[in-house]
């Protein structure tokens, strides 16, 4: 079974950057209770641009996991600290090196 990946940008201010990143760690703490959740990376591709790249163990993980956090307020307390919520796709993985 692939692996999927949710990708996820927004677009973060100097000024929101720190708590950004810090309660990203909370979000994720969360996130090791639901089934399927491998890890996530948070990347800064330009000054004001992030993409948060979340893994999974399948899409049905995935599709699981979405019903439940649509509803957690630790997810939609951090995604309030972007400035601009951008996109939001899910992947799934056909190619993944060792």
């Amino acid at each position: 079974m692939a692996q999927s990946v949710e990708l996820i940008r927004f677009r973060v201010t100097e000024a929101h950057v720190a708590a950004f990143i810090e309660q990203r760690a909370h979000v994720d703490t969360a996130m090791h209770t639901l089934a399927g959740f491998l890890n996530s990376e948070l990347i800064q591709v330009s000054a004001d641009q992030w993409l948060l790249i979340v893994r999974w163990e399948s899409r049905e993980a995935v599709i699981a996991a979405q019903a439940i956090t649509r509803d957690m307020s630790i997810i939609s307390d951090w995604i309030k600290l972007a400035d601009e919520f951008v996109s939001f796709d899910t992947a799934d993985v056909r190619y993944q090196s060792n």
